[in-house]
């Protein structure tokens, strides 16, 4: 029970906007997608979901994906996300995901991989819970 409530305070995240979360890094290497994230993600870039399909997004099983480029989402453009204001769920849930949330890897592999981690604005319990439901389906 402590494991699942030692954040029961919060935790400090505010995103550096580093790229650091777009590169491969062990076990974090698919940045994975909907159909929704599609559409939104072509109309920004004024193209229609069929050509940002065929330019950017792979397949990986039976999930879509965005294509990586030497270890590297094909979105992050000289340090910088093209799309960040209309980035795939994944995306806008980091680092708010499940397997994260242990003490564990909080403290561990996500500080060490994000800068943004213990920075910035408080997220309740609760907060942390609608992110997580949010995120509905992503693997």
């Amino acid at each position: 029970m402590e494991e699942k409530c030692w954040y029961r305070k919060g935790l400090r995240f505010s995103c550096q906007q580093c790229g650091r979360c777009c590169r491969d890094d062990g076990e974090y290497t698919e940045v994975y997608i909907t159909r929704e994230d599609i559409q939104v993600m072509a109309a920004h870039q004024d193209l229609f979901p069929h050509q940002f399909r065929r330019r950017h997004v792979t397949s990986s099983d039976k999930f879509l994906v965005l294509k990586s480029k030497a270890g590297t989402c094909c979105m992050l453009k000289a340090g910088q996300c093209r799309i960040y204001p209309v980035r795939p769920k994944q995306c806008r849930t980091w680092p708010f995901w499940p397997e994260n949330l242990s003490r564990r890897a909080w403290y561990g592999v996500v500080r060490k991989r994000c800068p943004g981690v213990g920075q910035g604005q408080r997220y309740t319990v609760e907060d942390i819970t609608t992110i997580i439901r949010t995120a509905g389906s992503v693997p």
